[in-house]
């Protein structure tokens, strides 16, 4: 594979990057001054890890004494949200800051949740109150589960059991709930309460069974109620990340406008919040700029060009921008349902070759290199598809994307091109990168007889169906 994406810009470390530089509210003049204790543990290093969505990074570092105790202070108050004391490698506990940032916590090494208290705060009384509560919810349900499963277990049992778990799991729900009423000015009410799904209903049809368009419709609709997404705390935690992650790309359909509709969504209530703002659009952005679904690029496409301008994207220098918005040109005008542009290179005789000669009903533009492991292995595959199909219309304008004449013909032979109309352009005349995107190699599109793109960055083993459903062949006739 030759990756043949011309800008510097390198995204995804890019974006983590930026996610992780100003992350913090402006300082305040408090301290922070948490006693930290875990019997058992002995004189150790001790990391303090915060986050950022789902991605980590180290805030600071103390070592304990032998009796594994630590007063750690900072003259300037921590940003709010979540963080970690990681010890021993992989050993930690969770803890929660908020505006109280003088507090202590004690547990044991052996048995760091339920051993732990909590005096000074709160939020993390609350917290790991209710770490304990499902504890032993989860050895309650998972106890009933087994009664449920059990062999001996007749019918009249199993109904009297299942009631048996439904108030159990109501019972959770019940202590969810009590939090937003006892403590509803508590940052553990808002991080608690933002991290849950909403209630499922079950809306029926005429004919009573199950409305599962309404279902989902109005699961979606509800999704973000109790979540303030004006709150960069939540950014600090994992809530906003995996409720994000969960609303794009699990519960929207996947196809570019309703992904487009649902971002924009979450971008409407979050745009006064520079942090969260900045976060949402480059998580969007980087999930769909290398999108497993065909298409899917497209909304890459729409926020880049949208909000990457020096106005809007503070986040990213004039370099950054100016790249992206290019890659992002580059990807829109050979977006699916596109008109393919027209490309003139030189054929295997010296003589030009227009891209528009090929006659239809159905063409392939195939972009390889002879340097391209990956092209090595799928030019054999494009040429049985070719076999095949040939004679029902098939045409490939076969554009090699290397400067090396000899290497290029020779390559040709070696890889059975010669039926294809094969072309070369090693001084770009033809402005073949600005009219079809190509990052890595073999990159191919699909054409209809009005020169459509139909389908793009395929396997050649793939073909087969978007060339039935061109040519209206179906596997009974074809």
């Amino acid at each position: 594979m030759k990756n043949y994406f011309r800008s510097n810009f390198n995204a995804k470390m890019a974006f983590l990057a930026i996610l992780a530089l100003g992350i913090g509210s402006p300082a305040l003049n408090q301290a922070v001054k948490i006693n930290f204790v875990v019997e058992g543990l002995n004189a150790q290093k001790v990391k303090i890890i915060g986050m950022i969505g789902t991605n980590n990074f180290l805030v600071d570092s103390f070592f304990t004494d032998s009796s594994g105790s630590k007063i750690f202070t900072q003259d300037k108050e921590m940003p709010g949200g979540l963080y970690y004391f990681v010890f021993e490698e992989s050993r930690f506990f969770q803890f929660l800051l908020d505006k109280d940032q003088e507090f202590s916590m004690t547990t044991r090494k052996d048995d760091l949740v339920s051993s732990m208290v909590v005096t000074g705060s709160q939020d993390n009384d609350l917290f790991y109150q209710n770490l304990k509560f499902e504890e032993k919810f989860k050895t309650d349900l998972d106890r009933k589960e087994a009664e449920i499963a059990g062999s001996m277990v007749n019918s009249k049992q199993r109904k009297k059991l299942e009631a048996q778990k439904d108030s159990l799991i109501q019972s959770r729900v019940d202590h969810i709930r009590s939090f937003k009423t006892n403590y509803p000015e508590s940052f553990f009410t808002v991080f608690k309460i933002a991290g849950q799904n909403p209630d499922l209903n079950y809306p029926k049809k005429p004919d009573g069974s199950l409305d599962t368009a309404a279902q989902v419709y109005q699961y979606r609709q509800d999704y973000w109620n109790g979540v303030d997404l004006q709150d960069e705390r939540l950014l600090r935690t994992p809530v906003l990340s995996n409720k994000l992650k969960t609303y794009i790309t699990k519960i929207t359909d996947q196809k570019p406008d309703s992904v487009i509709k649902s971002a924009e969504y979450v971008i409407s209530r979050c745009r006064n919040n520079k942090e969260i703002f900045k976060f949402v659009l480059n998580w969007v952005a980087l999930e769909y700029q290398k999108p497993a679904i065909m298409g899917m690029d497209a909304v890459f496409v729409h926020f880049i060009l949208k909000y990457w301008t020096p106005e809007i994207a503070f986040w990213s220098n004039q370099e950054e921008i100016k790249n992206l918005r290019r890659d992002a040109g580059f990807r829109e005008v050979s977006m699916l349902g596109k008109t393919g542009q027209d490309i003139i290179c030189t054929g295997l005789d010296g003589t030009p070759r227009r891209l528009y000669d090929l006659p239809g009903p159905v063409r392939i533009l195939y972009m390889w290199s002879y340097t391209c492991s990956h092209c090595k292995e799928r030019s054999p595959v494009l040429r049985e598809v070719f076999d095949q199909w040939n004679a029902k219309g098939l045409q490939v304008y076969s554009l090699c994307l290397d400067d090396d004449e000899t290497k290029w013909k020779a390559t040709v032979a070696e890889y059975r091109m010669e039926p294809y109309t094969n072309v070369i352009d090693p001084k770009y005349s033809s402005g073949y990168y600005k009219k079809f995107h190509v990052d890595v190699t073999p990159e191919l599109y699909v054409f209809d007889k009005d020169w459509k793109i139909v389908s793009k960055d395929l396997h050649p083993n793939q073909i087969g169906s978007t060339l039935e459903e061109l040519l209206g062949i179906t596997r009974e006739n074809k």
